[in-house]
């Protein structure tokens, strides 16, 4: 299964798709997502998906989000692939699958869950205070 998902996004590695065509994919991340969301994978790289969702908030265009967050999709799969990283490609292509479903739907102004989006902020950003003070304490100990 999941080398059919990784297949179906890593075909855009050279190309570059604008917000409305991403949209066009929607039946097939749909499909995808709820493959996922069946498997043993979900709630092991849940947290993962928080993380990456959160993320994307840093963008409030939810054009803008959904197109940097597909090229983003593809960076990553493409990188673990390039290192050999299976476990990496798995992970990416489940939690980019399950992000660009979320902004596709936030992008076509269909509701969404907003405690899903106040927790994956939320634990995007202890997430950010987290490796900040592991990098505060490793210069500290560089000087």
């Amino acid at each position: 299964m999941f080398e059919e998902i990784t297949a179906f996004l890593y075909q855009y590695k050279n190309k570059q798709l604008e917000a409305d065509e991403i949209v066009k994919l929607k039946d097939k991340f749909e499909k995808y997502k709820n493959e996922i969301e069946k498997s043993e994978y979900f709630d092991k790289y849940y947290n993962n998906y928080l993380n990456i969702k959160g993320y994307t908030y840093r963008l409030d265009d939810s054009s803008m989000r959904l197109f940097y967050t597909f090229q983003e999709a593809i960076y990553s799969i493409d990188l673990t692939k390039l290192t050999r990283d299976e476990e990496g490609v798995v992970l990416n292509t489940i939690v980019y699958t399950l992000v660009l479903w979320d902004c596709i739907n936030e992008y076509l102004g269909n509701s969404i869950d907003e405690n899903l989006k106040q927790k994956a902020i939320e634990f995007y950003q202890n997430e950010q205070k987290r490796v900040s003070a592991e990098n505060k304490k490793y210069h500290m100990y560089q000087n």
